[in-house]
């Protein structure tokens, strides 16, 4: 076994060893990575970048790039940088300069990341190159819109992506100066003796590798520049194969591997299943030939249920606005594993960082139409917003992971009530309240994994509809809604401060919101039931989408109840909902936030509450 012995840059003949070792194992001996297409496929534009350090560098029209479609091209992932410094200057194909970089573009006026790109592709042997400020007219929208929609295609079609992991900037580039001694694994040995006092018997030697708790040692991947921008996850996932040119030393990820200098023959067993390591092996973004979701999650749903399998069909038509004309499915594919995959994206993806709020979902988008892109002979899934018609009504139960340093704003920057109706130049919105898209800032989707049964489920979602700014429904969303029928309740709370040692002034998610008093939606508060504590819940039971003071907390909150678990005795164990307020216009509620409670008497109350449809928006 060759053993390998890291250099002081990531631009050396050792890692270019490494890394033709990694590909070619990659190449030759894994079958997911190495799977043909079932068809050649070039993006609209692409960089010839040539052979050598002397060939110009053009920019390919459509017309050019048809010729190339059995041609293998790389893509590059980075940082644009600092739209008030650095991004600015960003170079750019434009409707000005469309013609003249199709002729060429300078080198000179190429940044560091760009040179870089360029030389590790032709290490590759790789000629053509795929880079977005360049292979997307940038003050076009209908061209942006257009390679929007084929963003997904882009990467899963390229031959590699290389990501300036370590970046901020275009200016950056990917090879770093590093201390090599920083890469190699921590090895430590222990002579051991069967009895301390036999000083003359021979000690056993042995070696042990120490390894670093797996979050933290993950945090030297995701701690990185690149990875801490939201569009760069849809990249990582959906390209075959990927390296990642880091500060500290060089990560390579494929739908089989992921290895490191560290560790170039693979992760010890202790970091292997850590969720965001694993997240290149999903079956995300698979070829259309393998079991992708959801296909295979429906063909293996029970055949006995024809009716449902006809609802299916009828309200999950791929190429159509997503209406719901009857019932929510509550069957096997609400428990499918897939949606386990679609929740630890989203997870991963709440934690990176968009320049522009717009881009919330249109990030994500190559990723979900990957998804969606089924054969026409299968089902597809509804897509509402950043959520799959059919796990609703459980997915709306995501909640907002807090810190002390957590914002309370939603994407627009405004306070959470009210969202919809903005009383500012810019009157829009970047996703429906009742969406995760519509705040900032870490998710958790816990409680939607849970994996409930049929009966466990109190309301039922009636009527759903998302428009689009153009047809590309994975884009940016104009209005959209829910309608759901479900046990409907007014609350009345009160809030008490944890002591966790800080200023609860300043950390005002350190306090516990419980519900002290309920009552019917058409009833007032004088007929208000008190609800007795005879001593303080130790854990929150509404849990805000952002945090406020509580004077701006409404005295009244509508809660809609969503799933109601069952002990084995048939006793309701937890009930679970939405936070809702009415909205400015009086026509339906925005969310705020969910409820959820293990106090017995509130939970018979809850669950026997008269059913209400209710729209959020």
């Amino acid at each position: 076994m060759i053993r390998y012995a890291p250099s002081s840059s990531t631009d050396s003949p050792q890692s270019w060893e490494l890394i033709g070792r990694w590909l070619n194992q990659c190449i030759h001996k894994h079958d997911r990575c190495s799977r043909a297409s079932l068809e050649p496929w070039i993006p609209t534009r692409l960089l010839d970048i040539g052979n050598s350090e002397d060939s110009l560098v053009r920019l390919l029209d459509c017309d050019e790039t048809r010729l190339l479609s059995k041609l293998s091209y790389a893509t590059l992932s980075h940082c644009w940088g600092n739209p008030a410094t650095t991004g600015s200057n960003l170079i750019k194909t434009t409707t000005r300069n469309l013609r003249s970089h199709q002729h060429e573009i300078p080198r000179e006026r190429l940044p560091p990341t760009f040179k870089d790109a360029i030389k590790v592709a032709r290490n590759f042997q790789i000629r053509y190159l795929w880079i977005d400020s360049l292979c997307i007219i940038q003050d076009d929208p209908k061209d942006w819109a257009h390679e929007a929609n084929l963003m997904s295609k882009v990467y899963r079609y390229s031959f590699i992506n290389i990501a300036a992991t370590g970046s901020s900037s275009s200016d950056g580039g990917c090879f770093w100066k590093r201390d090599e001694r920083t890469v190699l694994p921590t090895e430590v040995y222990i002579q051991w003796r069967n009895s301390w006092s036999d000083c003359n018997q021979e000690a056993t030697r042995t070696k042990y590798r120490v390894v670093l708790e797996a979050d933290a040692w993950t945090r030297k991947l995701t701690d990185e520049p690149l990875n801490r921008r939201g569009w760069v996850l849809q990249e990582r996932i959906l390209s075959p194969r990927l390296i990642h040119f880091g500060r500290e030393q060089l990560f390579w990820e494929c739908r089989e591997s992921f290895t490191c200098e560290t560790y170039p023959l693979g992760l010890p067993t202790a970091l292997q299943s850590h969720p965001l390591i694993n997240i290149k092996r999903l079956q995300l973004a698979d070829e259309s030939e393998d079991n992708r979701w959801p296909a295979r999650y429906v063909s293996e749903t029970p055949q006995d249920i024809s009716y449902a399998r006809r609802l299916w069909e009828k309200v999950t038509a791929v190429f159509r606005p997503i209406v719901i004309q009857e019932t929510t499915l509550h069957a096997a594919l609400i428990n499918a594993p897939a949606y386990e995959d679609w929740y630890a994206v989203l997870e991963l993806y709440s934690m990176g960082e968009l320049t522009k709020d717009d881009d919330k979902l249109v990030a994500l988008s190559g990723i979900a139409q990957t998804i969606i892109t089924v054969r026409p002979s299968q089902l597809g899934d509804g897509y509402l917003a950043g959520l799959w018609q059919s796990s609703l009504p459980a997915s709306l139960l995501w909640q907002r992971t807090y810190t002390e340093t957590t914002s309370g704003t939603r994407r627009n920057g405004g306070p959470i009530v009210p969202y919809k109706a903005l009383s500012t130049c810019e009157d829009r919105i970047i996703a429906p309240t009742w969406s995760w898209a519509s705040i900032r800032g870490h998710i958790s989707f816990t409680s939607c994994r849970v994996n409930y049964k049929s009966g466990d489920y109190l309301a039922l979602l009636e009527d759903a509809a998302v428009s689009y700014f153009g047809a590309y429904r994975f884009g940016r969303v104009k209005s959209g809604f829910l309608k759901i029928s479900g046990p409907v309740a007014v609350a009345l709370w009160e809030s008490k401060h944890r002591d966790t040692g800080f200023d609860s002034s300043s950390h005002k998610q350190s306090r516990i919101m419980v519900i002290t008093h309920t009552f019917p939606s058409h009833l007032t508060r004088q007929t208000a039931v008190c609800i007795d504590m005879e001593e303080w819940p130790s854990r929150a039971e509404i849990l805000l989408d952002a945090t406020m003071d509580d004077w701006d907390v409404p005295e009244e909150l509508t809660l809609l109840c969503i799933v109601a678990t069952k002990e084995s005795n048939g006793h309701v164990d937890i009930v679970r909902g939405l936070v809702l307020h009415q909205s400015f216009d009086g026509e339906g509620y925005n969310r705020i936030g969910v409820f959820v409670t293990r106090r017995e008497r509130l939970r018979r109350i809850l669950v026997n509450m008269p059913r209400q449809s209710v729209t959020i928006k």
